[in-house]
């Protein structure tokens, strides 16, 4: 029983301690002033290359979906094949150098990529059916106590078939009565934490062009660390390339989106 208490209030630190990581994550990608102008950039350089065609003047875009594309399309008459990314950073060397640190301000966005918020939202539902059991024992334990009824000893049945056998005494709602109380706070804090999680990222997934009906957690947060991680290794090529030759541009057309 003692274990049982003990791993309540550390999955419950746990999940709590995901969900800010979330909430951070989102505040970061909401109000980085650098991020929204390097994808109004992405943008201009969008209807720059696509000048002529049904897709040259564009006045937004599904950020997902471009940042995958621009990720993903290459240049073919260069060794390098390099990607709409590429291009992207090397107008921002030559124009806004500054917008280059962008993902080192995101770093909250890369930390949250391993977090599985299916389990997550489980967990927060989990929490509140354990607290809600151990108030019925105890609730249980304090009516046979106001009753007179002796100690006795209940046996039950777990999910993986082992017995479970309680025993109800004074000892018992000594104890359970100061960790219902801990275990209460700790899984409202995180659900108070989840709900908040839950009214934030609509706004967020609206910030980035998708749809809140269709796009999860892992989608928006996977597609732009996904995004983040190309942006830093395409720095890297620049800035190796510019060593090399003495300059940064790539010494072909980019590729249109």
């Amino acid at each position: 029983a003692a274990g049982a208490r003990a791993t309540l209030l550390t999955d419950a630190a746990v999940v709590s301690r995901y969900l800010e990581q979330l909430l951070v994550a989102a505040r970061a990608l909401l109000t980085s002033r650098p991020l929204a102008e390097t994808l109004h950039v992405l943008l201009r350089l969008g209807n720059h290359l696509n000048v002529g065609t049904a897709n040259g003047n564009a006045q937004g875009y599904r950020v997902l979906a471009t940042l995958a594309k621009a990720s993903d399309l290459k240049a073919h008459n260069t060794a390098e094949r390099a990607t709409l990314i590429d291009f992207l950073v090397e107008v921002l060397e030559n124009h806004l150098p500054h917008l280059l640190h962008t993902p080192a301000e995101l770093k909250p966005v890369a930390e949250v990529e391993r977090i599985d918020y299916d389990w997550v939202r489980s967990e927060v539902e989990r929490l509140q059916s354990s607290v809600d059991a151990v108030r019925a024992e105890l609730t249980y334990a304090k009516l046979r106590a106001e009753s007179g009824a002796v100690p006795h000893l209940h046996v039950g049945v777990n999910a993986d078939g082992r017995a479970r056998v309680h025993v109800y005494t004074d000892r018992f709602e000594a104890e359970m009565g100061p960790f219902l109380e801990e275990a209460a706070a700790a899984a409202e804090k995180a659900r108070a934490a989840h709900s908040q999680f839950v009214a934030t990222f609509p706004e967020l997934v609206v910030y980035f062009g998708e749809s809140p009906d269709s796009c999860t957690p892992p989608e928006l947060f996977g597609g732009l660390c996904r995004y983040l991680r190309d942006f830093e290794a395409a720095v890297s090529r620049m800035r190796a390339r510019k060593e090399k030759t003495g300059t940064s541009e790539l010494p072909v057309v980019a590729p249109a989106l």
